[in-house]
């Protein structure tokens, strides 16, 4: 299934572009629950998402 991937144009690796969407959608929902930034919620979920 390649077209599920897309290839970030800088770094040239493929990434799971629905799991992008899921882990976006998730940081916001919980971020918005505690009122707080999801950048130390979103930098670990990265890797996965490779």
């Amino acid at each position: 299934m390649d077209w599920m991937h897309l290839v970030m144009p800088i770094a040239g690796i493929p990434i799971f572009w629905p799991g992008l969407l899921i882990l976006g959608f998730g940081v916001g929902i919980i971020g918005g629950f505690f009122g707080m930034g999801g950048g130390w919620m979103v930098t670990p979920g990265l890797k996965i998402v490779r």
